[in-house]
This record gives structure tokens, sequence and C-alpha cells, in this order.
């Protein structure tokens, strides 16, 4: 058996003597599966000999690597459940007083740092910094592997909304590319931007709020994203956000995260087969297969791709420092995602997600991180000769104060909820001090009430209006917003009718609130 191991052990290892290119790009796939690889790390080095071939050298095709290293794992945990057992019933059949031996030896404590020095080796040898962070991190993946599985996507994604994409003509169209352009131009000093081919695709969908790119530098911006949003320097955090997660490789790592949580599995699973018969053995296994997915994916995994989401959101904002775009805004954009996030829970239609069963950092805790690292970016934007920031005009101020209706909202829908549920007991059974709480309960929801109606931006914004003087028809309605001149540079962006109706359902009839979208 242990020569068996040790030859596996080699070809493994010699498997992964490829050359190693330490530029890995990665990003979220769309229905990606999880893929769980061996990494390319060790270059062949032979001093003094002068290597001839009469032919290219060639290499195993990067999508048949995965499928078989795929298989492969799956593979392997079938083996140590058969290892586990057949050492179980080679142990049974010793005579009393070798098992007896074999157990002063402690023979579980063995195998438990057997199974430590396993892990612990394989994890050293798949050891990677990240790029532009420095972090040390677990990477299993190769960019070639990689790099096959984005042309893939992107040629399903191209298959999928090919009658929707925008016309590389159109105005919309050009105006993300200046963007883009700006961020790749203004960041060409780091290897990683330049290294890859950057292309935009911009689909003509409204339903879809979202924007992401691949590791390959395809970068899709759906235009229900833009309707979100107020200008254009939104957009260049956004932009900025999903090309640093192809910058950092946060696909190569996160995928390879899930791939340590399966390989953790190889040993248990032997020791599960080895400790119980078989009965016992497979109700245990079959626990552990509820389980531990649960474990890993609440305790470990969750956690592990908001901090790549708190990562990206700091470098996104770095490279949008870089290329002059204001930097406030990015705090503004996700206060304002997280009003929006507030009115259809108050509206019923969402329920709250929390946020330690989410892949992504709430909204509120991402403006507050942003606005943390605001001075840092306002350093970089001095140190690339950017233009001054504007004194007049603050998204900062904008952004606190709908931080101010957000919070408002939610402790309403708390209230609301509190009161729904004391309601219905009451019917069932009544006393006198559940009927004093929900009479509390409703006057606080009351007092929060009017003081929603009393929150609106009106004070703010015609503050601003009378500093930069082009701002005068901020306290119209939504219409009338988006026809203002300072969003005459803002072509096709926007629908004003969207956020109006949703903050209706959040204020009495009588509030009259003019807000930014």
């Amino acid at each position: 058996m242990s020569r068996l191991c040790f030859a596996l052990f080699s070809k493994a290892k010699n498997s992964s003597n490829l050359l190693y290119d330490g530029n890995q790009f990665g990003n979220r796939f769309t229905n990606t599966s999880r893929l769980f690889l061996r990494p390319n790390y060790v270059r062949n080095h032979r001093p003094n000999v002068v290597l001839f071939r009469t032919s290219p050298r060639s290499s195993i095709n990067p999508i048949f690597a995965l499928l078989l290293k795929t298989k492969g794992i799956k593979v392997l945990k079938g083996v140590s459940i058969v290892f586990g057992r057949s050492f179980r019933k080679w142990h049974d059949k010793l005579p009393k007083e070798m098992q007896e031996q074999l157990t002063r030896h402690r023979i579980s404590l063995s195998f438990l740092s057997f199974t430590l020095v396993y892990i612990g080796y394989y994890s050293y040898m798949h050891f990677d910094t990240c790029p532009l962070t420095g972090r040390k991190r677990w990477i299993s993946f190769t960019k070639d592997q990689i790099l096959a599985l984005s042309e893939m996507n992107y040629q399903q994604l191209v298959n999928e909304y090919e009658s929707k994409i925008v016309n590389r003509d159109s105005e919309l169209f050009q105006k993300c590319q200046t963007i883009v352009n700006t961020l790749v131009s203004r960041n060409s000093d780091m290897d990683l931007v330049k290294n890859i081919k950057w292309n935009l695709n911009v689909v003509n969908d409204d339903s879809v709020n979202n924007a992401f790119v691949l590791p390959s530098g395809e970068i899709f911006v759906f235009t229900g994203i833009l309707k979100l949003l107020d200008s254009w320097e939104e957009l260049a955090v956004i932009i900025g956000h999903e090309m640093s997660h192809a910058l950092l490789g946060h696909v190569q790592e996160q995928q390879s995260f899930l791939a340590f949580g399966e390989i953790l599995m190889v040993p248990v699973l032997s020791f599960i087969w080895f400790l119980f018969e078989d009965f016992a053995a497979f109700i245990v296994y079959s626990i552990q297969q509820l389980i531990y997915p649960l474990i890993f994916e609440v305790g470990f995994n969750l956690p592990f791709s908001r901090k790549l989401e708190v990562e990206a959101d700091e470098v996104g904002l770095t490279l949008a420092a870089k290329a002059c775009y204001d930097p406030r805004w990015s705090v503004l954009l996700w206060d304002k995602m997280a009003l929006k996030e507030a009115c259809d829970q108050f509206a019923g239609e969402t329920v709250g997600e929390m946020e330690y069963i989410s892949t992504h950092p709430s909204h509120e805790r991402r403006a507050f991180l942003l606005e943390e690292k605001l001075p840092d970016a306002t350093i970089t934007r001095i140190k690339c000769k950017c233009p001054e920031l504007s004194k007049t005009e603050n998204p900062l101020e904008k952004a606190h104060s709908l931080r101010k209706l957000t919070v408002n909202i939610r402790e309403r829908v708390r209230i609301r909820t509190e009161i729904v549920s004391l309601e219905k007991k009451l019917a069932e059974h009544s006393t006198t001090e559940e009927e004093q709480t929900l009479k509390h309960l409703k006057l606080k929801h009351q007092k929060l009430e009017k003081e929603f109606e009393g929150m609106t931006l009106k004070n703010v914004e015609q503050k601003v209006t009378d500093k930069l003087n082009i701002l005068d028809s901020w306290m119209r309605n939504f219409k009338g917003f988006f026809k203002t001149s300072s969003f005459k540079s803002f072509p096709s962006l926007g629908n004003e009718t969207e956020l109006t109706s949703v903050l209706g359902q959040c204020k009495s009839p009588a509030t009259n609130i003019s807000l930014i979208k």
C-alpha cells in the first residue's frame, strides 16, 4: 500500500512540473461548475543541459485536464473509503494481542498525525501570493484552465444575448468604452492590466442589474444596472471593481478554496470507514454528506467570498482613483443600493438576507468600508496629478442623507413585523402586558413615519444647488430630475419611475420626497 501511495504521489507531482505563470486572472462565472484542480507550480530545471526538440512542445488540453482532475478527486474519495474499510477488515482479522499492541501504539493518533501532515504539506505546496495586495493564498487552478473555462463561458453568453448586444457605434456603448479605456490607460503601469485584452460588451437587457468581467478580459455591462446609476463615476467604480476580480485572480482562488474543502474529506472518509462497521459507517457518512457542506459553506466559503468582495472593492476604488474619477461616488452608490433594498423589503417584494449567509457584504457595510478608504484614494488622485475634487458637489452628503432614510425604513420593517406577529398572538389569547406592548410598537412606528416624512434631501440638495448653480431643478420630481442640465451628458440612463414607485410605498401619501435615484 505504501508503494502504491508513493507511486500515485510521484505521478501527481510529476504532472505538475510545468511552467507556472504568476499572472493569474479570475472572476465570478455564471453557472460555472465547481471544478477542483491542482496547479502548475514547478518549472523543470536542469542546469548546464541544453534541451533540443525537433517539434514544438505540446501539453494536455486544459478542458480535458479539468475533467480529468474533477473526476480524479471523486475517484480519490472513493478510494479513501475502500482504503479505510479494507484497513478495518485487516485490523479485525488480527489476533487480539496484535490489536491491543496497535491500540497501545495509538493507531488513531498516528492516523490523525498523518492526516495533518498530509494537509499541511499539500497546502504548503499550493501557496501563492495575491497580485497587487501581497496576500498569501492557496491556488490549485492554472491560468490556462481558467482561460479555457472563460472562453467557454463567453461563448455561452454571446449565444444567449446575441440579439441584445448594443451596437458599438451607439452613444451608450461609446460612453462605456471611454470609461474602460480610461481605466485601462491610467492603470497601464501595472503589468497585470497591460497583459489582458479588455473587450467591452453592452447588453440591452433592463431585467438584469449586473456587470461582470470574465478572466479573459471580456467585460459585460447590462443596461439594467445603468438605470440605478446617477453618474458615469458610479459606472467607473463598478467596472473597476469587476476588473479587480480578474486582476486578483479571485475565481482561481475561490474555486481552489472549494477544492481544498473537498480534499479535506479524503482522510475523513477513510477514518469513518475504518472506525465504524459498514452499516454504522454508512449512517455516519450519510450524515456527514448532509452536515459538512452546510458547515463548510456558511462557516468558511461564504465568509471567504465576502472577503474577496471587500478586496475587489478596495482595489477597484484605487483603479478608479488613478483614472481620476471621484471615489466619493462609490460610497453613494452602495448607500443607494441599500436604500433600494430597504424599500423593496418594506414593500414586501424581497425578504432581508442576513449577511452571514450571503456571498457579498451588506450594502451598508460596503459603503462604510469604502468611506474609510477615501483618504487613501484621494492621495492616489493627487499622486496621479488628477484635477482637484469638487468642493461644492459632495456625493458624501447625499450618501449620508440616504443612510438615514435606510435606517428609518429598516427599523419600520422590523417594528411592523413585530406588530403583525403580536396581533396574531393577541387574536388567540390577549393579555394586558401584550396589549401595552402592541400600543407602544404602534406609537413608535408612527413616530418613525413622521421622521421619514421630515427626512428629505431638500436642505442638502438646496445647498448644493446654491453653490453649483447648475442643480436648480434637483427638487423637482424624478421625471423632471432626469431632464436637468447636470445629466445631459448621461444619455439613455435611468428609469425615473422605478425608485419613485418603490419610495412611494415607504412613505405616507402626504410625503413629498425629492430624492436622487
